[in-house]
């Protein structure tokens, strides 16, 4: 069968050249926001001088609805049709501006919530990392204070000074930073300037000597004649005693004995022999 194409009887008038011209500008307006279309079509477009061409080259390339389509379908007048099309153009042109804004709105927020969170959680780091600091210096200063107070020997002093001073360059939670610690709080634990008062009471040594051991005569002799020398010569520094035996025969209780009768301490310190 043979088909025919309508001829448009419209004639070229300035009412319908503006409605073009319209067109194209809201098409171009269309192009830049949806963003699906290459830029470079507009040129394409600018050439066609048939407004019923002009009309066909936009319509496909608009989202709109059916019924839209339809009724631009149905359209034969080049000029309805081109009115049509820019009323088209106009809504779906607000519809995009509307899009842009709600995106433009929803990144902002995104954008505010993304900002607000990294820098709540740059906050928290500082200061976290401030506290840590903070702890530690003061950590350091009582240190310090310890040290001074311990009143140790200079060389002692000076060992602790150094400890201390490679103490604070080091990480708050370093491993070598728990070995430091242990070995200052070691230092200053030690009674360095704590001493005990003699009793040097000869009788009284004996009374205990015999009250915690029965026999043993030789090494209590050896005892009070320690208490009686130091009692005599009245200098802190004295011999040391040394009692040598097999294991179970009473050295540890006769010096248990002998801290008691003199009025000091006892400690027992085991070098794993």
């Amino acid at each position: 069968s043979d088909v025919e194409y309508p001829t448009d009887t419209c004639e070229r008038s300035n009412e319908l050249t503006a409605l073009m011209r319209q067109a194209l500008e809201k098409f171009e307006s269309y192009i830049k926001l949806s963003r699906r279309i290459s830029v470079d079509t507009i040129t394409l477009f600018r050439q066609l001088e048939d407004p019923s061409k002009l009309a066909d080259a936009i319509a496909p390339n608009i989202i709109v609805r059916i019924g839209d389509r339809q009724s631009l379908l149905e359209t034969v007048a080049p000029k309805a049709r081109l009115e049509k099309l820019v009323k088209l153009l106009n809504s779906e042109i607000e519809i995009l501006n509307i899009e842009q804004q709600i995106h433009t709105r929803v990144s902002s927020q995104i954008e505010k919530n993304q900002k607000e969170y990294y820098l709540t959680e740059q906050m928290k780091a500082i200061k976290k990392e401030l506290h840590q600091k903070d702890d530690f210096a003061k950590e350091i200063d009582e240190m310090r204070e310890r040290i001074k107070q311990a009143k140790m020997s200079p060389e002692a002093e000076g060992a602790a000074e150094k400890e201390l001073n490679r103490l604070s360059k080091m990480m708050p939670f370093s491993p070598e930073t728990t070995v430091s610690r242990t070995y200052l709080d070691w230092l200053c634990g030690l009674p360095w300037a704590k001493r005990t008062q003699d009793m040097l009471d000869i009788e009284k040594a004996r009374r205990i000597l015999d009250e915690d051991h029965y026999g043993l005569k030789k090494p209590k002799e050896r005892v009070l004649e320690y208490i009686a020398v130091r009692k005599l010569t009245k200098k802190i520094k004295g011999p040391i005693l040394c009692f040598v035996g097999p294991p179970g025969v009473g050295k540890t209780s006769i010096a248990r004995s002998i801290a008691r009768a003199i009025g000091r301490k006892f400690v027992r310190m085991s070098l794993g022999g």
